[in-house]
């Protein structure tokens, strides 16, 4: 069947072309190079990808000149401009990919693409490194600390996998192959002044435990390549005090900073590398180009429905209803880590109400309470009733679950309910995806 609309798309050298619509669409290299993501499109093979107006575009890019076929079923909206990867590309090939390790932050201001960024620097790495006679000793991970748009596991988290045969790009990065360490956080918002306490720490637990999966895992001769996707602030917390914060944690190696230097409302990375390099004067800074066009609306609902039941390019994965007495579980709400008790995060008692339908919750990996403020997570499920009179509970779960085998679960944050809440109409496209 031939689709309803179709464009030959020819970019020349160091130009890059942002495609805009709704539903899926196919990308076909033609002729010459082009890239998605830092990875090397295949001449005459179609890759299918699914476009959402406000949420998810596709950008191909090209240093040497190319073209494509796109086919779609519904119209879309095609952006030609310089390519503003080009710095990022440069400084993958010419400053990471002769070092035996490295442990790249990417930052930048909201929409600005950096998790894209991040993104584009693994998948170079281990496209040049490809071939080469030492590549099986090499190792890529990518930590995203991203709560309002992890795309490794779910929004409400932060996260860290190995990548491994997959590129990262759309709709192929929250594989269950894929085999996340994430940490629940109980919000989607971004870090601001009153909850950077909590942030950090869930934070911390997560880079503490990497390395120490690390200092396990990928020994000698073995080579540890981090890229690091850290969070905008808000604008109540300056992003220059949030990210030397952040830094002086995690101590990279490299700084990628996505922000263009010309845009003179964006000076705070000027102060923030003169701050940085105080403490850490081998710490090399490098810029590039945000997007041109970015996506209005952050993915975070898109995702969370992703990890329930998959991507339309994708294995549909559908979801279990479960009936769970709510004696069987326990229930816990994250506290302190803000303003009023900045010291630490710790956990109090709750108990089920019907106020929590639709609510998405953690089940925690902990096995005393102790370690449910340190204990990564073990899953996410939506809460589609709670039953009062009979103390019970029904769940959504991921299929194939068949029964939960935790009993701790951590609730969102009391602030951060209406986020971290499906709609009605969420809820019910879940429902309909439930497994019999």
């Amino acid at each position: 069947m031939t689709p309803k609309y179709q464009r030959r798309l020819t970019l020349s050298a160091g130009e890059e072309c942002t495609i805009t619509g709704n539903g899926p669409i196919t990308v076909t290299l033609l002729t010459g190079v082009l890239h998605l993501a830092g990875v090397l499109l295949e001449a005459n093979r179609p890759y299918s990808f699914y476009l959402h107006s406000e949420r998810t575009s596709v950008i191909l890019f090209t240093l040497e000149g190319g073209s494509a076929n796109i086919t779609s079923e519904e119209s879309m909206n095609f952006f030609r401009h310089s390519s503003g990867a080009v710095p990022l590309v440069q400084f993958t090939r010419r400053t990471l990919f002769p070092l035996k390790t490295s442990k790249v932050l990417v930052i930048g201001k909201e929409g600005s693409g950096k998790s894209l960024a991040a993104h584009t620097i693994i998948n170079l790495l281990r496209d040049y490194r490809m071939g080469k006679d030492d590549n099986a000793l090499n190792r890529y991970f990518l930590l995203d600390f991203n709560a309002e748009s992890n795309c490794i596991f779910s929004p409400g988290c932060v996260s860290f996998v190995e990548v491994r045969d997959d590129p990262l790009w759309l709709e192929r990065i929250a594989s269950p192959t894929m085999l996340p360490l994430s940490f629940y956080t109980g919000s989607v918002t971004r870090p601001s002044a009153k909850d950077i306490s909590a942030f950090i720490h869930f934070c911390g637990q997560l880079y503490d435990t990497c390395n120490l999966y690390l200092q396990e895992e990928c020994l000698p001769p073995q080579r540890a390549h981090l890229i690091l996707d850290a969070p905008s602030p808000l604008s109540d917390l300056k992003k220059e005090v949030f990210y030397k914060k952040f830094i002086e944690i995690v101590k990279p190696t490299h700084v990628v900073i996505v922000c263009s230097r010309d845009d003179a409302s964006e000076d705070w990375f000027t102060f923030l590398q003169e701050d940085i390099q105080r403490v850490l004067p081998d710490c090399e800074f490098a810029f590039t180009e945000p997007c041109a066009h970015p996506c209005p609306s952050p993915p975070t609902h898109l995702r969370i429905k992703e990890y329930f039941v998959g991507s339309p390019n994708t294995t549909m994965l559908g979801c279990s209803k479960l009936v769970m007495s709510s004696k069987a579980l326990q229930f816990f709400e994250y506290v302190g880590g803000d303003l009023e008790n900045p010291s630490g995060v710790g956990v109090r008692r709750v108990y089920p109400a019907p106020g929590w339908r639709r609510l998405v919750c953690a089940l925690s990996h902990a096995e005393i309470i102790e370690e449910v403020p340190l204990a990564p997570v073990a899953g996410l499920f939506v809460i589609c009733h709670v039953d009062e009179e009979n103390d019970e509970i029904v769940i959504l779960v991921p299929t194939p679950e068949d029964a939960l085998q935790r009993r701790f679960v951590v609730i969102p944050r009391h602030g951060a309910c209406g986020a971290l809440r499906l709609t009605d109409a969420e809820l019910a496209t879940l429902e309909e995806s439930v497994v019999f």
